[in-house]
């Protein structure tokens, strides 16, 4: 059973056979390290960038909805304005209209 086992861990750690210096391996596994520090530091980076770009997108959206408002509250005097406007012509019209009639009877 050990000749098993330690067969199963030779084949299991067959690169060992052909690192001569361990200086080598610890090398590599820093740079592994620093790499994945790295990544690490970027993905914060983007996450932090995400949460600002919500948080505009939040401002913005609220800032749609009051132009929003804005702007119906802007067509809704316009079109009061244009029915004023009609309403004077009518009055105008109706008057003229009295005046002429008053003066045929």
């Amino acid at each position: 059973m050990a000749v098993l086992t330690d067969l199963k861990l030779a084949v299991f750690f067959k690169w060992t056979h052909k690192v001569q210096n361990v200086a080598d391996l610890q090398y590599m596994v820093l740079e592994k390290d620093i790499a994945l520090i790295e990544l690490e530091h970027e993905k914060k980076m983007l996450k932090k960038e995400v949460e600002e770009l919500k948080a505009k997108n939040e401002k913005l959206e609220d800032k749609v909805g009051e132009l929003s408002i804005e702007n119906t509250e802007t067509r809704l005097f316009m079109e009061a304005t244009v029915a004023d406007k009609k309403l004077a012509v009518a009055l105008i019209i109706s008057w003229v209209f009295f005046a002429f009639v008053f003066f045929l009877i």
